[in-house]
């Protein structure tokens, strides 16, 4: 996986893509709206009945633990009440989480062990 923040959206693999799309299309009991996206990435987005999405959890299943992404993390607000999932497909082989998803992340990164670390906080607010 590569983690870069200077990328917005996630990118999975088309094959675990194909998947994900399909298990929130199954698990969502909102309403589904197309969007105006320039780059054309966003193509499952939902009308949302407010200012939240009530959306499931993606997990990320990496070595030596998961990655649990709530709706805030996944879920892009594109329009008034329309929101457009996050992640998107691409044909190479690698994982990139993107920055929408690492918000409120603290990433650690320990070079000598070689792993990632990541620990939820609230960014953004003064002390």
């Amino acid at each position: 996986m590569t983690i870069e923040s200077g990328t917005f959206l996630t990118y999975l693999p088309r094959k675990y893509y194909n998947s994900l799309e399909s298990a929130i299309r199954q698990r969502m009991q909102l309403t589904r709206r197309e969007a105006s996206d320039p780059n054309g990435n966003l193509k499952v987005c939902y009308l949302s009945r407010g200012t939240y999405i009530d959306a499931p959890i993606v997990t990320l299943h990496l070595v030596g633990g998961d990655l649990r992404l709530r709706a805030q993390k996944t879920f892009i607000q594109v329009a008034n009440n329309i929101y457009c999932l996050g992640i998107v497909p691409h044909d190479d082989v690698i994982v990139i989480l993107g920055s929408f998803a690492q918000r409120n992340l603290l990433v650690g990164f320990d070079l000598r062990e070689k792993s990632v670390s990541f620990q939820p906080m609230t960014c953004g607010i003064p002390r």
